[in-house]
């Protein structure tokens, strides 16, 4: 199974989601899954930026050092993409990738409403309020670690009766009918470990759809 992640790293609005990110690339990579990252950010990928890659996920690929168009181009060679939100930067081409390719799973997790401590993250909140919605309409999987977070966003209509949105999170181990509780005497998953399993779960049922 082949993985492409989608991460926001422009500047630090999102540092939280990006560390998240990785962290879950490297936990599936222990499962096998060939994790890989391309980042969206404005500017040239720093060196900062790949040492913050390598300490939270060093086995992980990190692609974020082609251009947008190249990257994009990229993403038919994975069986899942993964989009980390919100972001700022290519939703656009985004959306005009999945519409291009309807058939490829596009799975969105939404983390929380973008912070507004100052003017331009306005900005980014006003463009997540644009794009946002258009994206998730066009996913085949919609997640979020917390529904009160992502309802306060965008209300109910994504999650009222909707077999497209899952709730995602480290702790309940009961997940797609499957039960993640490790046998008697098994050592116990971490909570990134169920993550990852959960996410998995994921992978395989949208890729089998596919195929």
């Amino acid at each position: 199974m082949r993985v492409i992640h989608i991460i926001p790293a422009a500047f630090n609005y999102f540092d939280d989601i990006k560390q998240a990110a990785f962290t879950l690339m490297e936990d599936e990579r222990e499962l096998g899954i060939e994790a890989e990252a391309f980042t969206l950010q404005y500017g040239t990928v720093t060196r900062r930026d790949e040492a913050e890659q390598e300490a939270v996920a060093p086995s992980s690929h990190f692609t974020g050092l082609q251009s947008v168009s190249a990257g994009f181009a990229s993403f038919d060679s994975f069986d899942v993409v993964h989009v980390h939100c919100p972001f700022f930067g290519a939703a656009g081409k985004l959306l005009a990738w999945k519409k291009a390719n309807p058939a490829q799973p596009l799975i969105v997790t939404f983390y929380h409403p973008a912070a507004t401590p100052d003017f331009f993250s306005f900005i980014i909140k006003l463009y997540t309020i644009h794009y946002m919605p258009k994206i998730i309409g066009l996913a085949d999987v919609i997640a979020t670690p917390d529904q009160k977070l992502f309802e306060r966003q965008f209300g109910k209509r994504f999650t009222r009766t909707n077999d497209r949105f899952i709730v995602v999170d480290g702790w309940s181990t009961s997940f797609f009918g499957e039960d993640l509780t490790p046998g008697t005497g098994a050592v116990q998953l971490s909570p990134g470990q169920i993550l990852a399993a959960k996410y998995n779960l994921v992978y395989t049922s949208l890729y089998s759809d596919a195929v």
